[in-house]
C-alpha cells in the first residue's frame, strides 16, 4: 500500500492511492508543528470516500478532495490518545514505502516533517516513520525538522533520501564569508533543535536505513561571489539534542553540516550532536559534499564512515566566545580508509578528530582549548588548500595561541605540493602544541615557487611545543630557488623526538637548504632510536645561500638558552650535507655550510652512541667565485656550545673538491666562549685543496676531543688561531697541527693514553707567532705517550715555530710535554730535516719567549735526511734554531727533564743533533738536559756534530741541577762557538767525539762524583759568520776531570789557560802529569801550566802512594803559579788521595806536618798532641797545637794527648782558614777524644775573622762520618757538608751559614740552632741536600730548604725577631713553633702540630712559579693568616694545585684562612687526599675558567670570632691587597668556589662550619658573625643520603649575610645521581634537606635498582659493593658511564658471557657426535670416512679426534657485548656395530677467553657424552647424551669463578638422497634438550665480597632443520675425497632469556637481572672437505653461524682412523 503524506500549515495529511477498505492500515503518527495545531492524517478512501464531508471535532472525521481526513488537535494540556502510545505523546506512522513531498507555501519555511514545541512541555512530541522500502522526504526549505520534539525515519530493508529544493540569489556581502553566507541565507535539509524541552533527548532526528540520503539543491546559491558554494545547507542543529544518521550501505550527504549552540551558549547545556554512522552496526560508506561542517558552542558532529568514504567540505570547530570548555567537536572516523577535502580548523575551544581519512587542505587549530586529534592522517595540501598563517605566508598545518594537534594511529603523513609565491609552512606552530604519536609520521613539503621566500615543512614557533612519539618520523622540504628550511624551533619552544624508531628531517633546494634550526630559546629533545639529518643542495652544486644541515642560534638579543638535546637514548645520529653554500661574510645574508652550526651561546648537547657527520662537494665543474670556498662540518660561533658525550662515537667527514679555493673546517669554533667537545671515541676527516682543517679554534673559540680511554683520529690540520684545542684518549692526527698567536693567544693540549701526529710534506706541529698584541701560544703535550711525525722529501721539520713578532709587544710561546714518552720523527728524503726547528725574526723593541718543556718519562728525536756534506745553508738536525735577526728581547729556553735520546743522521752530511745559530742579535737560547741524555749524530762517512751551538745567551746544559745518577751518552762532535756554553753535568759524561770551545765555553759541572770520558777537548779562537772572538774555555766546576793525557793533542787541543778548573771542579792527574823537576824541587809542566787556569777547584793527585815532601812541593809548585793576569782570583787545592807512606804509621801524620802541604790528605789522619787545636793561628803553647795553613785530612787523632785515656779536643778555625774533615764513610772523625769536644768555627772576637769548616770532599773516593762535638759557628763562617753523610753532635749557628750541597747529609739529634735573638745575631741554614735534626732553633735568620729537612721540633723566632723558613724541597717535623715571622711552602712541609704565637705571622702555601702543600695535625694559628697560592700553570689539576690539610685543636678555627687561586684548603684532616678524592667525585673541572679555589671540610668545625675566619677565592693571589683576604669572623665563597663537605660533619647539630658569635649573641666587639656566598659558588656535599637535613653551616648573621641565588643551590648543589636537594638560609644557618630519587628514574635501565634505593651511599665504605657502587653512582660520571659501570657490575660473570661459553661448549660437544653417525659426513663439523661410518660401516668401530678453534661475537644481546674465543679437542671411539645400532662415547676439552664491556673470563671446559645411530637403509636416526663442565675464571669489575654445569640429550633424524653420480643430498631435522645450570657463586673486589649472583636454572630447547650437500670422487691414487656444505636454521625455545638474582654485603634489598644466552634463532652455515684413504679419513672445515645480536665462526680439523 502506497502512502503519501503531505504537511503544511501544520498539518500532515496522509493519502493512500489505493482502494483498500482497511482503517487498520493507519500508520501511527505524532507531529507537532505548532504548540497548538493540528495533526492531520490523510488516508485515501477512494470511491468509498468520493464526496466531501464537513470538518469534525477532536477526532471527527472528514472527506476532503477525496481523501478521509483526521484531525487531531494538540493543545499543551491535551493528551494525545490517537494510537495505543498516545499518552507518551508518540505517533506512528509504518507501511512498506512511503514518499512525503511538501512544496510549502510561498514565503513560509515549513518542514514537510517536523516534531516540534514552542514552550516548556512535560511530553515533547515524538514522530516515528518506519518503511520496510524506500522513504523520501522531501521541502522546500527543510524536510525533516525535531524542534524540541524527536523525528525519527526508519527503513528496514530500504533507501532513505531527505531533500530540499530551496535556492537563494542573494550577493554575498563585503563583510562575510561564503560560509557565513551560506549559513545566514540558507535553510537545511534536517535540522533539530532543543531550546525549552528539559529532556536531554528533545529536539532529535534520528534517520535510519540501508542507503540515506541527505540533499540540498544543486546550485543552492547563486548569487555574485557565491558562484562556486555547489550546495547549500544539509544538516542544521542548535542548541541541544542531536541529528543521527545509520546506515548499512551507503550515505551521501550533499550540503553543509552546522551544529550550533548560540542560542544556549547561557544555559550550560552540551550543545546538540550530529551523529553520522555512529552505532556499532552502521557500516555504511558517507559521501558528503558541501561547503563546511562546523561544530560551535559545546556541539558536536560525528561522522564514521566505511572504506571510500569522503567529505569534501572545511570542517569548522568552534565557538562564538573563547569560553574555556565552550568550542564544539567534529569527530571523522574513516578508520577503514576515506577522505576529506576541504580545511580543518579548531577554534576558540573545538575539537576536531580525524581517524584514517586521506585530507586534500589544510588543518588549522587557534586558541586555549582548541584541538584537532588526527588518527593515520593523511594530509595532502596543494597551493590552493593552504591556509593562510598571516599576509603571504601559508601552511598546511597551523596550530596558534594556545591549540594542540595531535596524530595518533600508525601513520601520519603530511604532504605539501604547492607553487606559491610566499613561505610556505607544512606544520607551524605558535603559540601552539603539535603530538605526532603515530607509529610513522612523514612530513613532506615542496613549493617549486620561485620567489625569495624561506619554506618550512615545521616551523615550532614561539612559546610552542612540538613531540613527536611514536615509532618513525621523515620530515622533508623542498624548495626551488631558495631556502628550504625543514624544521625550526624558536622562541622558547621545545621539540621533542620521543619515538623509538628513526627520526629523518631533509631539506633539499637549488638554492639554499637548512634541515634544522633551532633558535632565540628554542629546545629541542631528541630520544629516537636513529636521528638522520639531511641537506642537499639538489645535484651537490653549489648554493646562492645555504648549506646547512643544523643551526641552532640566536638573533636580534635573545637571551634565552638556545638548546639542542641529542639524548643517550639515540642509537645513531648522523648529518649529511651535499652541496656548498655561499660562504657567511658576518651579515645574514648566509649561514655558509655545515653540518652543525652553534652560535650565539646556542648549545648543542649530543649523548647518542653514535653521531657522523658528512659535508661533501665534489662538483668538478664549479666556478671559482670566491665566495664558496669554506665548508664546515661542526661549527660554533659566538659563544656557541657543541659538546658530545663520551659514550658518543663521533665521525666527521667534510671533503671539497672543486674549485682552487676550497676549504675544508671539519670541527670549526671561533669567538669568545664557543666551544666544541667531542669527548667519546672520534673520527673526523677534512680534505679540501687550499685548506684541509680537522679541526680549526680561532679568535677564542675552544675544541675539545677525546676523554680517557676513547680513541680519535683526526685527518686534516689541526689548527689553532686565537683559541684552544684539547684532545684526550688515544689520539691520531693525520696532519699537521698549525697554533698561532695572531691578534689572540692560542692554546692546544692533549691527555690520555696516546697522542700521534703524522704530516706528510708538512711540519707535524708549526707555532706562529706574528703578533701585533701582546699574546702567546701554548701547547701541552700531556698524553702518556706523543708521537709527532713529519716526512717529505724536503724542509721538514716535526715541530716548526716561526716567531715574526712584532715592535713594543710581549708575545711568547709555550710548549710542554709529559707523560711516559714523547717520539719526535722527522725524515726528508732528498733535503733538510729537523726534529724541533725554531726561526724568529724580531723587529724592534719587543719581548718575545718560546719555553719548550720535554717532561715526559722518555723523550725521543729522531731525524734522517739527506744533505751534502759542507752546505752551510743545509742541516739535518735534532733540535735547529737559527736565521734569526734579533733587535729585541728574545729568549728560547727547551728543557728535557726526563729521559732524552736525539738520533740524527744524514745520508750526505752536516747531521747535528743541536744546532743553535745567533748572529749579532740581542737574545739567549738555553737547552737543559735534565736527566739522561744520548744523542747521536751520524753522516753517511762518520759522526756528526751531536751539539753546536754558536752565539751569546746561548746555551745547553747537561744536568745542571746536578740530579742524582744522570749519565750523559753523546756519539759526534759538541761545540760552543762565540760565547756560547755547553754544561755537561751528569755524574756520568761520555762523550764519543770532539768537544770544542770555539770562541765559546764548555762546562764540566757534574756532582762531586761526576766524571768525563771525551775523545778530544779542543780550545781555539774563532771568527764566524758575524763577529770575531778571542777565547775558547772549558771549564771544569765540578766533578772529576783525569788529564793524565794533557799533553796529547790528539785528546787536549787547548789554546792557552783555555782549561780552568774552579768551585767545585776536580782535576786528576798522576803527579808526573802535572808536575816536573826544577832546581828548587818541582815545578808544573809548562804544557800544563800554558794549558790550564788553575782558579779554585781541586788538583787531585792519583799516585797511589806519596810523601809529605811530595805534597808540600806539589803545593809549592802549583802556588808558583800566577794566573791572576788570565783572571784566576782563587787558589786550587791540592788533594792526595793515595797512601801516605813516609811516616811512622802510614796515612798518619801530625797537623804540624801536614798543613804545611796546602794539600787535602783524604787518607790521612792528623795526629793533634794537645787537646786544643787553632786553625789559623799558628801559635803553640803547652795546651794549644795552632797552624798558620789550612788543614785537610781524613779526620783528626787527639789520643796521643792522654796515653790511653780520652781528651775533651777543642778546635777553632778562623783568620779565613779553612779545615776539612774528609771521613771514611762512618768512623768519628775527632779520634782519642771524650763526650765535650768543641769545633768553634770563625773567631770569637770582635776583631777575628772567619773560618770555614768542610765535611767531605768531592775528590774523595769516599766521605762520611760522625764529628763528635758541638760546632759553632761566629760572624761570616761557614760550615759545609762537601760530599757523604755526617753526623755532628750539636751546631750553633749563631751567625754564618750551614750549607749542605745536593746529594750530601748532614745529622745532628741535639739542638740546631740558628741565630741569636738576645744579641740581634742572624743566622743560615741552606740544605741542598739533606738535614735531619733533634730540634731546629731558628732565633733570627733564614732556613731555607730546597733538599729536606727533618726535625722533630722547628722554631721559628722569638718573641721579637723574625725567623723565616722557605720550605722548596720537603720539611718534615713533629713540632713547628711559629713564634714571629714567615714560614713559605713551595715544596711541603708537614707537622704534628703548628703553633702561632704572633697574630701577625704568616703562613704562605705556593707562590708565582710553584704550588706547595702544608700538613698538619694539631694547630693553633693564634689569629695569625695563612693563604693558599700557586699561579694557574697549563695542565694544572687539583693534584698540581697548593694544597693545605689542618686539624686545629679542639676543632677551633683561629686563624684567617685564604685559599686563593689554584688552591685546596682541608679542615678537620691533615689528608689533603680526601679532597682529592671528593673532588674527583664531583666530576668538576679544574682550571682557570672552571673550580679555581676549594675548601674540604672532613670533621665539624666551628670559626672562632675574633681569630678565625675562611674566604674561599680562586681570584686571589700572594699579590691581593690585603684587605680582599680572610678577616676575621668572616666566611666568604666567591664565584668559582668549591666547598665539599663530608656528610657526616654536615649531620652534627652545629653543621659543617660553625661560628663563634651569631647575631643574637654578639662577640666582644659588637659584631656578628657574617656569610657570603656568591653566585656560582658550589657546594658538595660527599655520601649525601636521602631524607636528612644537613647543616652545612650555622651561627652566622642575617642581617649582615648574603646568600646570592644561585650559590650552594641549584646546579651549585652536587650530591650523588640518587639523591636530589635544594639549600637554605635561614636563621644564621644554611641547610640542605635531601630527597631520595629513585634509582629507575635518576637511571633509566639501571639493573640495580632496589639495591641502589635501599643503599646508603658511602665511597669509602668497608663493603666492598657499597664502595664500588657509590662510586659509580658520584658526580665523576655521566649517566651513562654510571649506567656502564652499575650494569657490568651487576652483570657480574655474565658480562663476558660465561653462561653462554658453558652451554656452546656442551652444544660443539653434541653436534660434533651426532655427526659423526650422520649419513652426511659434513667434514666442517664431523670426521671419519663416509663410507666408513655411515654406509660401509664395519662392525669393528672406529676412534675419531677434532680440534675446535671457535670465535665468538656477541653484540648487545640481553644488555651483553663480548668477544670471546676457545680452542677445544673431542676425542670419540665406536663401538662395534649391533645390526643396524652404532654407537660410542667422546670426551671434550678445551680452554679459552672471552672479554666483555669490563672483565675478561678465562675458562677451562671439558664433557663428556654417549651417542647412538639406528641406521635403515637411507634413513638415519642419531642421539646423544652428555655431560659438559665450564670453570670460570672472570676478572674486571668483580672477580668471580662460577662453574657451569650442561646436562645436554638430542636426536635428529635424517634421510639421504642420492644422485647416483657421487652427489649426496641430506635434509635434516632434530630436536635438543639443555639444561644449563650456573653455579651461584660471590663476586669479589680486593679480595672482600662485593655481590652475590644466584643464577636460574635453564631449559633450552633448540630445532634444527637443514640441508647437507656432497659430493664424493675417487682420485687416481685411490683418495675418496669429499667436499660438504651444509645449509640450516635453528630455533630456540624455551628459557633462551634467564636470569640470576643479585646481593650486596651490606644492603637489605635484591635485584633481578635477565641475560640472554642464545639468539631466538640463527642461521648455520658449513664449509668442508674430506679426504679417505684405507682406514685414515682427514677433514678440516668452516661453519659459521649468525643471529640478531650473535655470531661465531669455527675452524675445525678432523682425523679418524676405521678398524
Amino acid at each position: 500500500m502506497n502512502i503519501v503524506v503531505k504537511i503544511w500549515k501544520g498539518d500532515l495529511m496522509m493519502r493512500s492511492k489505493s482502494l483498500a477498505k482497511n482503517k487498520d492500515l493507519q500508520r501511527k503518527v505524532l507531529c507537532s508543528l505548532l504548540a497548538a495545531g493540528v495533526m492531520s492524517v490523510c488516508i485515501s478512501g477512494g470511491d468509498v470516500w468520493a464526496q466531501p464531508t464537513t470538518t469534525v471535532q477532536y477526532g471527527g472525521e472528514k472527506v476532503e478532495g477525496g481523501y478521509r481526513v483526521i484531525y487531531v488537535p494538540l493543545t499543551k494540556t491535551d493528551t494525545l490518545t490517537v494510537t495505543d502510545n498516545g499518552a507518551y505523546g508518540v505517533t506512528t506512522v509504518q507501511d512498506r514505502t512511503i514518499t512525503i513531498d511538501y512544496g510549502g507555501n510561498p514565503g513560509t519555511a515549513n518542514p514537510a516533517v517536523q516534531a516540534r514545541a514552542d514552550q516548556n512541555m512535560a511530553a515533547y512530541p515524538v514522530l516515528n516513520i518506519f518503511t520496510q522500502g524506500d522513504l523520501t522526504v522531501s521541502g522546500k526549505q527543510t524536510a525533516v525538522s525535531g524542534q524540541d520534539g524527536a523525528v525519527n525515519l526508519s527503513s528496514s530493508t530500504g533507501d532513505i533520501t531527505l531533500s530540499t529544493n530551496f535556492t537563494s540569489s542573494a550577493n554575498l556581502p563585503a563583510n562575510k564569508t561564503t560560509a557565513q553566507h551560506l549559513s545566514n541565507e540558507a535553510y537545511s535539509t534536517i535540522y533539530a533543535r532543543n531550546l525549552y524541552s528539559k529532556d536531554k533527548v528533545a529536539g532529535a532526528v534520528t534517520v535510519s536505513g540501508k542507503n540515506v540520503n541527505i540533499l540540498t539543491a544543486e546550485q543552492t546559491m547563486t548569487g555574485i561571489g557565491m558562484e562556486n558554494v555547489k550546495y547549500g545547507t544539509a544538516i542544521s542543529g542548535n542548541g541541544n539534542g542531536s541529528v543521527d544518521i545509520h546506515a548499512t550501505d551507503v550515505v551521501v550527504i550533499r550540503g553543509a553540516i552546522e551544529s550550533l549552540n548560540t542560542f544556549m551558549q547561557n544555559k550550560g547545556t552540551t550543545g546538540i550532536k550530529i551523529n553520522v554512522n555512529q552505532a556499532a552496526a552502521d557500516t555504511a560508506k558517507v559521501t558528503m559534499e558541501g561547503l563546511f561542517i562546523n561544530a560551535a558552542d559545546k556541539s558536536e558532529v560525528n561522522i564514521k564512515g566505511a572504506a571510500g568514504s569522503s567529505i569534501t567540505a572545511d570542517l569548522l570547530a568552534s565557538a562564538t566566545t573563547s569560553v574555556l570548555g565552550s568550542g564544539g567537536k567534529i569527530n571523522v572516523d574513516f578508520t577503514d580508509g576515506g577522505s576529506i577535502k576541504g580545511a580543518v580548523n579548531a577554534q576558540n575551544g573545538g575539537l576536531v578528530s580525524v581517524k584514517g581519512a586521506e585530507i586534500n587542505g589544510a588543518i588549522k587549530v587557534d586558541g586555549i582549548d582548541s584541538e584537532y586529534h588526527g588518527t593515520d592522517t593523511a594530509l595532502t595540501t596543494v597551493t590552493a588548500d593552504l591556509s593562510t598563517y598571516t599576509g603571504s605566508e601559508k601552511g598546511a598545518v597551523i596550530v596558534t595561541n594556545s591549540g594542540n594537534a595531535v596524530f595518533d594511529g600508525k601513520q601520519t603523513l603530511i604532504t605539501v605540493d604547492a607553487d606559491h609565491a610566499g613561505k610556505v609552512f607544512g606544520v607551524i606552530l605558535d603559540k601552539g602544541k603539535a603530538e605526532f604519536n603515530a607509529d610513522t609520521t612523514v612530513i613532506n613539503v615542496n613549493n617549486t615557487n620561485a620567489i625569495g621566500t624561506w619554506d618550512y615543512a615545521v616551523d615550532v614557533k614561539a612559546d610552542s611545543q612540538a613531540v613527536f612519539n611514536g615509532k618513525d618520523v621523515s620530515i622533508k622540504a623542498v624548495k626551488t630557488d631558495y631556502t628550504s628550511q625543514t624544521f625550526t624551533v624558536r622562541d622558547r619552544s621545545t621539540a621533542d623526538f620521543n619515538n623509538s624508531g628513526t627520526t629523518i628531517i631533509e631539506a633539499n633546494s637549488n638554492a639554499s637548504v637548512t634541515a634544522l634550526d633551532v633558535k632565540n630559546g628554542g629546545i629541542m629533545n631528541v630520544n629516537s632510536d636513529i636521528l638522520a639529518i639531511k641537506s642537499e643542495i639538489l645535484g651537490g652544486k653549489e648554493a646562492a645561500i645555504n648549506a646547512i644541515g643544523i643551526q641552532i642560534h640566536s638573533e636580534d638579543g635573545h637571551s634565552q638558552s638556545t638548546q639542542l638535546n641529542i639524548t643517550d637514548k639515540v642509537n645513531d645520529f648522523s648529518i649529511d650535507v651535499k652541496g656548498q653554500g655561499y660562504d657567511y661574510d658576518g651579515t645574514s645574508y648566509s649561514s655558509g655550510t655545515a653540518a652543525l652550526n652553534a652560535s650565539d651561546q646556542a648549545t648543542a648537547t649530543i649523548e647518542s652512541k653514535k653521531f657522523t657527520a658528512n659535508v661533501v662537494f665534489n662538483d668538478e665543474t664549479a666556478s671559482s667565485d670566491n665566495n664558496h670556498n669554506v665548508m664546515a662540518g661542526l661549527w660554533a660561533a659566538d659563544a656557541g656550545k657543541i659538546v658530545a658525550s663520551k659514550a658518543t662515537d663521533t665521525v666527521v667527514n667534510v671533503t671539497k673538491t672543486g674549485p682552487s679555493a676550497a676549504k675544508a673546517y671539519a670541527v670549526w669554533s671561533t669567538g669568545k666562549n664557543s666551544d666544541i667537545s667531542l669527548l667519546g671515541n672520534t673520527t673526523i676527516t677534512a680534505t679540501g685543496k687550499t685548506a684541509s682543517n680537522a679541526l680549526l679554534a680561532e679568535d677564542g673559540g675552544q675544541i675539545t676531543v677525546g676523554s680517557e680511554g676513547k680513541t680519535v683520529d683526526l685527518t686534516g690540520e689541526v689548527k689553532v688561531d686565537g683559541g684552544s684545542v684539547s684532545n684526550h684518549g688515544n689520539v691520531t692526527i693525520n696532519g699537521q697541527l698549525l697554533v698561532k698567536a695572531d691578534v689572540a693567544s692560542s692554546e692546544y693540549t692533549s691527555t690520555g693514553e696516546s697522542l700521534r701526529i703524522n704530516a706528510v710534506s708538512d711540519s707535524a706541529v708549526q707555532i706562529e707567532n706574528s703578533s701585533l698584541q701582546n699574546v702567546s701560544n701554548v701547547l701541552d703535550f700531556n698524553a702518556k705517550n706523543t708521537e709527532l711525525s713529519s716526512s717529505g722529501s724536503n724542509y721538514i721539520s716535526a715541530v716548526n715555530i716561526l716567531n715574526n713578532n712584532q715592535p713594543d709587544v710581549t708575545a711568547s710561546n709555550t710548549v710542554n710535554f709529559s707523560g711516559d714518552t714523547t717520539k719526535i720523527t722527522a725524515t726528508a728524503t732528498d733535503g733538510k730535516a729537523q726534529g724541533v726547528r725554531i726561526g724568529e725574526s724580531n723587529f724592534g723593541s719587543g719581548k718575545l719567549t718560546t719555553d719548550i718543556n720535554f717532561g715526559a718519562t722518555n723523550t725521543s728525536i729522531n731525524v734522517k735526511g739527506n744533505v751534502v756534506a759542507g752546505d752551510y745553508y743545509d742541516q739535518v738536525a735534532g733540535i735547529w734554531e737559527g736565521e734569526g735577526s734579533y733587535k729585541g728581547d728574545v729568549a728560547t729556553n727547551i728543557a728535557f727533564n726526563g729521559k732524552a735520546n736525539i738520533d740524527v743522521y744524514s745520508q750526505g752530511g752536516n747531521a747535528y743533533g743541536i744546532f743553535v745559530e745567533h748572529g749579532s742579535e740581542i737574545g739567549t737560547t738555553i737547552i737543559d738536559f735534565n736527566d739522561n741524555t744520548v744523542i747521536n749524530a751520524q753522516n753517511a762517512n762518520g759522526s756528526g756534530e751531536a751539539v753546536y751551538i754558536s752565539g751569546d745567551g746561548v746555551a745547553v746544559n747537561f744536568n745542571k741541577a746536578q740530579k742524582k745518577g744522570v749519565t750523559v751518552d753523546i756519539i759526534g762532535d759538541i761545540t760552543a762557538a762565540n760565547n756560547a756554553k755547553i754544561t755537561l753535568a751528569g755524574d756520568s759524561n761520555v762523550v764519543k767525539g770532539t768537544v770544542t770551545a770555539d770562541a765559546g765555553g764548555i762546562v764540566l759541572a757534574g756532582s762531586d762524583k761526576a766524571t768525563y770520558i771525551v775523545n778530544k777537548f779542543v780550545t781555539k779562537d774563532s771568527v764566524s759568520r758575524f763577529t770575531t772572538v778571542t777565547r775558547g774555555t772549558i771549564t771544569v766546576s765540578g766533578g772529576t776531570l783525569n788529564i793524565d793525557n794533557l799533553s796529547d793533542i790528539n785528546k787536549f787541543d787547548l789554546a792557552d789557560n783555555s782549561l780552568i778548573v774552579t768551585g767545585k771542579g776536580v782535576l786528576k792527574a798522576a803527579s808526573d802529569k802535572v808536575f816536573e823537576a826544577d832546581t828548587s824541587g818541582k815545578k808544573v809542566i809548562a804544557d800544563v801550566d800554558q794549558k790550564v787556569l788553575f782558579n779554585g777547584g781541586k788538583l787531585a793527585i792519583s799516585d797511589t802512594s806519596y810523601t809529605l815532601a811530595d805534597s808540600k812541593v806539589y803545593s809549592e809548585a802549583l802556588g808558583k803559579v800566577d794566573d791572576s793576569g788570565v783572571g784566576a782570583n782563587t787558589k786550587t787545592t791540592i788533594v792526595m788521595t793515595g797512601t801516605l807512606q813516609d811516616q811512622p804509621v802510614d796515612n798518619k801524620a801530625t797537623v804540624d806536618d801536614l798543613a804545611p802541604t796546602g794539600a787535602v790528605h783524604t787518607n790521612v789522619t792528623g795526629t793533634v798532641s794537645t787537646g786544643t787545636l787553632n786553625v789559623g793561628d799558628g801559635s803553640s803553647s803547652g795546651g794549644t797545637t795552632g797552624i798558620n795553613n789550612d788543614l785537610g785530612v781524613k779526620d783528626l787523632d787527639f789520643s796521643s794527648t792522654s796515653g790511653s785515656g780520652t781528651v775533651d779536643a777543642s778546635v777553632t778555625i778562623s783568620n779565613d782558614t779553612g779545615l776539612t774533615l774528609v771521613g771514611d764513610g762512618s768512623s768519628e772523625l775527632l779520634k782519642g777524644t771524650g763526650s765535650n769536644n768543641t769545633v768553634t768555627v770563625g773567631s770569637t772576637s770582635d776583631s777575628g775573622s772567619a773560618g770555614t769548616l768542610t765535611l767531605g770532599n768531592a775528590a774523595a773516593e769516599s766521605s762520611g762520618g760522625t764529628l763528635n762535638a758541638n760546632v759553632t759557628l761566629q760572624s761570616d763562617s761557614q760550615m759545609t757538608v762537601e760530599a757523604g753523610s755526617f753526623t755532628v753532635d750539636k751546631i750553633t749557628a749563631t751567625e754564618g751559614t750551614v750549607a749542605v750541597n745536593a746529594g750530601a747529609n748532614l745529622t745532628t739529634m741535639q739542638d740546631f740552632t740558628v741565630g741569636d735573638a738576645i744579641n740581634n745575631k742572624t743566622g743560615t741554614i741552606d740544605a741542598a741536600g739533606s738535614i735531619t735534626a733533634g730540634k731546629v732553633d731558628l732565633q733570627q735568620g733564614t732556613v731555607a730548604v730546597t733538599g729536606s729537612l727533618t726535625a722533630n721540633e722547628l722554631s721559628v723566632g722569638t718573641s721579637n725577631k723574625e725567623g723565616t723558613v722557605n720550605a722548596a724541597g720537603t720539611v718534615d717535623v713533629g713540632i713547628l713553633n711559629l713564634n714571629k715571622g714567615n714560614v713559605e711552602v713551595t715544596g711541603s712541609l708537614t707537622a704534628e702540630t703548628l703553633t702561632v704565637g704572633d697574630s701577625d705571622a704568616k703562613i704562605a702555601v705556593g707562590a708565582a712559579d710553584s704550588a706547595g702543600t702544608l700538613t698538619a695535625e694539631d694547630v693553633k694559628l693564634g689569629g695569625a693568616s695563612l693563604m693558599l697560592d700557586p699561579a694557574w700553570e697549563d695542565g694544572s689539576t687539583i693534584q698540581t694545585a697548593s694544597k693545605a690539610g689542618l686539624k686545629f685543636n679542639g676543632s677551633q678555627i683561629d686563624g684567617k684562612l685564604t685559599v686563593g687561586q689554584n688552591s685546596v684548603l682541608s679542615l678537620g684532616t691533615a689528608d689533603t687526599a680526601k679532597a682529592e678524592a671528593a673532588f674527583t667525585d664531583t666530576g668538576l673541572t679544574w682550571g682557570q675558567n672552571d673550580i679555581t679555589a676549594a675548601l674540604y671540610i672532613d670533621y665539624e668545625q666551628t670559626m672562632d670570632s675574633t681569630k678565625g675566619g675562611i674566604k674561599v677565592d680562586g681570584s686571589l693571589t700572594h699579590a691581593s691587597d690585603s684587605k680582599d683576604l680572610a678577616a676575621a669572623n668572616t666566611a666568604t665563597f666567591a664565584a668559582g668556589s668549591l666547598l665539599m663537605v663530608a656528610g657526616d660533619a654536615a649531620l652534627t647539630t652545629d653543621g659543617a662550619l660553625k661560628a663563634g658569635g651569631t647575631a643574637t649573641n654578639t662577640i666582644s666587639n659588637g659584631s656578628a658573625a657574617t656569610l657570603k656566598v656568591d653566585s656560582g659558588a658550589k657546594l658538595y656535599i660527599a655520601d649525601a643520603q636521602a631524607d636528612k637535613q644537613y647543616t652545612i653551616v650555622s651561627g652566622f648573621t642575617n642581617s649582615g649575610s648574603a646568600v646570592t641565588d644561585g650559590g650552594w643551590n641549584g646546579t651549585n648543589l652536587l650530591l650523588n645521581k640518587l639523591v636530589k636537594g635544594s639549600g637554605s638560609y635561614s636563621n644564621g644557618s644554611f641547610t640542605v634537606s635531601t630527597q631520595k630519587v629513585k634509582a629507575s628514574t635518576a637511571l633509566p635501565g639501571v639493573a640495580l635498582p632496589n639495591i641502589l634505593d635501599a643503599m646508603s651511599s658511602q665511597t669509602d665504605s668497608t663493603y666492598a659493593g657499597i664502595k664500588y657502587l657509590s662510586n659509580a653512582i658520584s658526580g665523576l660520571n655521566s649517566n651513562a658511564q654510571t649506567l656502564a659501570a652499575v650494569n657490568s657490575f651487576a652483570q657480574g660473570a655474565e658480562n663476558s658471557g660465561a653462561t653462554r661459553t658453558g652451554a656452546l661448549a656442551a652444544m660443539d660437544l653434541g653436534t660434533a657426535a651426532q655427526e659423526h653417525l650422520s649419513l652426511d659426513k659434513a667434514a666442517a663439523e664431523q670426521s671419519g670416512g663416509f663410507g666408513k661410518a655411515a654406509v660401509d660401516t664395519a662392525d669393528n668401530g672406529s676412534i675419531w679426534a677434532q680440534y675446535i678453534h671457535n670465535k665468538d661475537k656477541v653484540d648487545n644481546m640481553g644488555g651483553v657485548s663480548y668477544d670471546g674465543q676457545y680452542n677445544g679437542v673431542i676425542i670419540g671411539g665406536d663401538f662395534a656395530d649391533r645390526g643396524k645400532y652404532s654407537s660410542g662415547i667422546a670426551f671434550s676439552y678445551g680452554s679459552g677467553d672471552s672479554t666483555g664491556s669490563a672483565s675478561k673470563n678465562e675458562f677451562d671446559f671439558w664433557g663428556l657424552s654417549y651417542y647412538g645411530g639406528i641406521q635403515n637403509g637411507d634413513t638415519n636416526l642419531i642421539f646423544d647424551v652428555g655431560y659438559s663442565k665450564t670453570s670460570s675464571d672472570v676478572k674486571g669489575v668483580i672477580k668471580a669463578e662460577p662453574d657451569t654445569q650442561v646436562i645436554s640429550m638430542g636426536v635428529k633424524g635424517e634421510k639421504l638422497i642420492s644422485n647416483g653420480h657421487g652427489t649426496s643430498y641430506v635434509p635434516y631435522a632434530g630436536l635438543r634438550y639443555m639444561n644449563i645450570d650456573t653455579d651461584s657463586y660471590n663476586g669479589s673486589i680486593d679480595g672482600k665480597t662485593a655481590a652475590h649472583y644466584s643464577t636460574d636454572k635453564a631449559d633450552l630447547w633448540l630445532l634444527p632443520v637443514g640441508i647437507s650437500i656432497s659430493h664424493e670422487s675417487v682420485t687416481d691414487g685411490g683418495w675418496k675425497v669429499r667436499p660438504t656444505a651444509d645449509i640450516a636454521y635453528v630455533w630456540t625455545l624455551g628459557d633462551k632469556n634467564t636470569a640470576m638474582d643479585i646481593t650486596v654485603p651490606g644492603v637489605n634489598a635484591t635485584d633481578r637481572l635477565g641475560y640472554d644466552i642464545m639468539d631466538s634463532g640463527f642461521f648455520v652455515g658449513k664449509l668442508g672437505l674430506e679426504a679417505e684413504k684405507g682406514d685414515w679419513t682427514y677433514g678440516l672445515g668452516y661453519a659459521c653461524q649468525k643471529g640478531s645480536h650473535a655470531q661465531n665462526s669455527k675452524f675445525m680439523l678432523n682425523v679418524t682412523y676405521s678398524f
